[in-house]
């Protein structure tokens, strides 16, 4: 979507809105002086030739998006008298793309205008778009529907922990064309399983293509991410998060990301996880410290994206520890194609053929 923004020295404004990407225009004019004295307008609108010196000329964004749905015409009316001829002022219209912006406090914020991230309630961030547009950063908690691309959903209080139990749930409700949602875990503590169980505190993301399996997850999980298909769904989606007696100082902060099917940045289908750097840490949920427990229950695929001149993707198992051994590796397991690594390692690796992605299966537990 893209938004007009208009710059003038003088007593003329021109108000834009947009509608179905185009934008619309409509003249105001404003502190104009009454019938008998615009005579002499030379003073509210100067001729051609006090413009060539313009400080507008400074603009560098475009100034063309003007076509026959923008009403644009600015006119003195309830006029019966004849006046002289003067030229209105030139009037720049500077536009910018409503993207992703980086906010000065390192969150990721939607560049708009300075009255529409107040009108969406969103924080200014700092500026964006060569200082015409305000890096707006989205947030939302408990009863939100969330609309907007990269708001930060967090408990109650954030940064401050959140000790209340019960439930906490907001809506998602994607823009047109969404065809997936990424959920990144900035912060996430609430308490963990008990033997592998999510029974006390839990979270779950509800909706999605039919038959994609969507872990529950409990326990510690920042720095941790998942992606969910829905381009064979229909919004609303859900984010419910429960919350048990247990007296725990939870804290959770969820950036939610939209992509489209053209987005460089989208994961390929049915990938939870997705990774696209050369090197990097991959671990199981809730996998923080000696003690972490593993959540019952998993069945996802990890997947590695191509990069440039290399062919394939070794992973090293430090440790690696997936309980039962059997032939067929036929209760939890690593598997890479037809390769299945269970058990116990301490110090392992595998390497596989990389095309696209490489997905890493686990069924129930990855250590």
């Amino acid at each position: 979507m893209r938004h007009a923004h208009v710059f003038t020295a003088v007593t003329c404004l021109l108000m834009t809105r947009t509608v179905s990407g185009v934008p619309q225009g409509h003249g105001i004019l404003t502190d104009v002086p009454d019938t008998e004295s615009v005579r002499d307008s030379t003073k509210y609108f100067p001729s051609s030739a006090d413009h060539s010196s313009s400080s507008a000329d400074n603009f560098p964004l475009s100034t063309d998006h003007f076509s026959s749905s923008t009403d644009s015409a600015l006119a003195v009316s309830n006029s019966s008298k004849s006046r002289d001829g003067k030229l209105f002022p030139v009037v720049k219209i500077v536009t910018f793309d409503n993207g992703p912006c980086n906010a000065t406090n390192g969150q990721m914020g939607t560049c708009y205008s300075e009255q529409e991230c107040v009108k969406m309630g969103g924080v200014n961030g700092g500026s964006c778009a060569n200082s015409y547009g305000t890096c707006c950063v989205m947030r939302a908690t408990c009863n939100s529907v969330i609309v907007s691309n990269n708001t930060y959903w967090s408990n109650p209080g954030y940064p401050s922990s959140y000790s209340s139990h019960g439930g906490c749930m907001s809506t998602i409700n994607p823009p047109p064309g969404t065809c997936q949602i990424l959920l990144t875990f900035i912060v996430f503590d609430i308490v963990g399983p008990v033997g592998g169980d999510c029974n006390n505190d839990s979270f779950i993301f509800v909706g999605g293509n039919p038959g994609l399996q969507i872990p529950i997850l409990c326990g510690h999980n920042g720095g941790q991410h998942y992606y969910v298909d829905v381009d064979a769904s229909k919004p609303p989606y859900q984010l419910i998060m429960s919350m048990s007696g247990i007296s725990y100082p939870r804290l959770w902060n969820i950036k939610i990301t939209f992509f489209t099917l053209n987005s460089p940045s989208k994961a390929p289908a049915r990938c939870l996880q997705y990774f696209t750097t050369q090197t990097g840490l991959v671990s199981s949920f809730n996998h923080v410290g000696a003690s972490a427990q593993m959540i019952n229950d998993h069945n996802y695929a990890i997947c590695f994206g191509c990069i440039p001149s290399y062919c394939a993707v070794s992973v090293n198992f430090a440790p690696l520890d997936l309980g039962h051994v059997g032939a067929a590796c036929g209760h939890d397991y690593v598997a890479s194609g037809a390769e299945k690594y269970c058990g116990q390692y301490t110090s392992s690796s595998m390497v596989g053929d990389v095309m696209v992605l490489w997905p890493v299966h686990v069924p129930h537990r990855l250590w």
